[in-house]
């Protein structure tokens, strides 16, 4: 009998992960269900030996690039479009993969189509080719049988989550610089040229004035116990980093991140751009709101975001409305306030989505204001 692997909301016990055995998948379902466990996540255990065919580590073999993955889903979706079936659009793109890596998994996901795994279920089995935020709107394109809209929805998501990225990287990145050098010409004056003056002026005999001495003092001081000095700023480093790797280190870091003054407000207006684009979208394709809430967390960077999410989704099983439930520091209280009114018209979807597009246009004007 197969074996599935399942992850469920039980209530009172939150998430709940394990494996079990039914005649078809429809029946590990059923059999979640009868429990009251609500189904997040059901698909067939892959098998062993398969996994270590499939996860072989090639010479060549490299991260999967987002811009690679936009390119086979508008791929795939066009194909399909053109009447190709999904054989054929499988080999036809692995003829064309960018690069052997990406060739090679696409030959393996091609096999295990034609094996009778669903599409999927064989792209949940590939290593890293797609996300499983992809994963769940494939499945759910498979049931309403618009599977190449459903990819074509799926690549202008990624499309505008790496234009977000980019935006985002470009207003961090040159105030960066500019901090930077400016640091490092004003620790080259203290260092190598006020001693030089300072020596001057002693030759001289003249009297400087309180916060030229000041300077000077400081000079000396960095000049004495600099190399003391950096080592302590990277002993700091390290710890930071080795405390981000912790899960609590990492959730007070990204808390921390939020509440930095400028650099929060952009931060969270990413954030908010894309939790609020991909919730709708994930709506808008079929899906139940408890299973868009998990993969929208799964699919944002910010632990602190992504636990207010999957917090969300338990308080709901309880009974609270969705605007309640996302009430939290790291949220906009604009946020919670409009998924309200959502809620009330009928049109969560819509309100979403221009959600997302708000924010989208405040991360660009806080863009021109850095």
């Amino acid at each position: 009998m197969p074996a599935f692997e399942y992850a469920a909301l039980a209530p009172g016990r939150g998430r709940v992960e394990g494996r079990l055995e039914a005649a078809n998948q429809a029946a590990a379902a059923a059999a979640l269900r009868t429990q009251g466990w609500f189904v997040l996540r059901l698909a067939p255990q892959t098998d062993p030996g398969s996994q270590q065919s499939s996860g072989l580590r090639w010479p060549w073999q490299r991260r999967i690039k987002a811009r690679h993955r936009v390119f086979l889903l508008g791929q795939w979706a066009l194909m399909l479009r053109s009447g190709l079936t999904l054989l054929q659009t499988l080999e036809t793109s692995a003829q064309q993969a960018p690069t052997p890596w990406i060739r090679f998994q696409l030959e393996q996901l091609s096999q295990r189509v034609q094996q009778g795994h669903s599409f999927s279920s064989a792209l949940s089995m590939s290593s890293g080719l797609v996300s499983p935020f992809v994963v769940q709107l494939v499945r759910s394109g498979e049931v309403t049988g618009q599977l190449d809209q459903v990819l074509d929805r799926a690549a202008r998501a990624l499309e505008r989550q790496l234009a977000l990225r980019a935006r985002l990287a470009s207003a961090l990145i040159y105030p960066t610089i500019v901090v930077l050098v400016a640091v490092a010409v004003a620790v080259f004056l203290v260092v190598k040229v006020i001693p030089k003056f300072a020596a001057f002026f002693a030759r001289r005999g003249a009297e400087l004035p309180w916060a030229a001495k000041a300077l000077v003092g400081m000079s000396a001081w960095l000049v004495d116990y600099g190399p003391y000095v950096l080592l302590g700023l990277a002993g700091s480093g390290l710890g930071l980093w080795l405390l981000r790797r912790t899960h609590r280190g990492r959730l007070a870091w990204d808390q921390t991140l939020l509440r930095i003054p400028l650099l929060g407000t952009v931060l969270q207006a990413a954030l908010m751009a894309q939790m609020g684009q991909t919730l709708a979208m994930l709506l808008r394709s079929g899906m139940n709101l408890l299973e868009a809430l998990h993969i929208t967390a799964q699919s944002t960077g910010n632990l602190a975001i992504r636990t207010r999410l999957l917090r969300a989704a338990e308080l709901i099983t309880q009974g609270e409305p969705l605007d309640r439930a996302l009430q939290a520091p790291e949220l906009p209280r604009l946020v919670c306030q409009l998924v309200a009114v959502g809620q009330r018209s009928g049109t969560l979807e819509e309100v979403l989505d221009e959600i997302g597009q708000f924010y989208d246009q405040q991360l660009q004007a806080y863009i021109q204001r850095l």
